[in-house]
């Protein structure tokens, strides 16, 4: 099946589960950590600006640390980017500069599959840093995302990889879809022909509002089967 068939094909089962409406009300509820809508919301445009406005300049390594610290920090938590990564700031400049001029789509995954080689980097946090670069193309790929999205399948197939999480109280939660770093790549990029679909399907500013919404439903079970 050649990708736009998929890609058709993915949008119809989304449609069938996740109306605008139900999709628009998780996007009004998003929340991060544990602050409120509203602080959640200015403290991501506030980064994500800062982020934007550092990739657009060029992306110069002088920075990356901090960036890379900046973005980590919001995502996980009062931690600093693995020492992998402060080891190979020349790789994460050119991973931010592939994604943001998004002229080779083969430069872009490949990128992102050596990204991806670093002791403690996942799709979760890689996405993290994509994502920033540019809100209004791309989004973040985290557990919560994937698990919105496990029941769309293609010739019996889960198209889109369960990521990994930390245990839930209360919950027991997917396992992990065992996927090689070019594979997760490639299934990144396909993510982000999906939700800039979806955003123009359903009249949404940008792919990172969908993602927002898809981050709130993938935290109930309910949508997971």
């Amino acid at each position: 099946m050649q990708n736009d068939e998929k890609l058709q094909d993915c949008i119809a089962q989304f449609s069938n589960k996740y109306s605008k409406a139900k999709l628009v009300s998780a996007i009004e509820g998003f929340q991060w950590a544990r602050d409120s809508k509203e602080a959640s919301l200015q403290k991501r445009k506030q980064l994500s600006m800062t982020y934007h406005s550092w990739v657009t300049s060029g992306a110069n390594s002088e920075s990356a640390e901090d960036m890379a610290n900046a973005v980590y920090k919001w995502g996980f938590g009062n931690r600093k980017s693995p020492p992998s990564l402060l080891a190979n700031l020349t790789l994460f400049c050119e991973l931010n500069r592939h994604w943001y001029s998004g002229q080779d789509r083969q430069k872009m995954t490949t990128s992102l599959s050596e990204f991806l080689e670093l002791k403690g980097i996942g799709i979760a946090s890689a996405s993290k840093w994509i994502c920033f670069a540019d809100e209004n193309r791309f989004a973040i790929y985290d557990s919560r995302v994937s698990a919105a999205l496990r029941t769309i399948k293609v010739r019996g197939k889960v198209v889109f990889p369960t990521v990994g999480r930390r245990p839930v109280s209360g919950k027991k939660y997917p396992y992990a879809t065992p996927r090689t770093n070019d594979q997760m790549a490639h299934d990144y990029l396909f993510f982000i022909d999906f939700v800039n679909d979806i955003a123009k399907s359903y009249g949404i500013d940008s792919p990172a509002e969908i993602e927002m919404g898809l981050f709130m439903l993938g935290d109930k079970e309910e949508n997971w089967t």
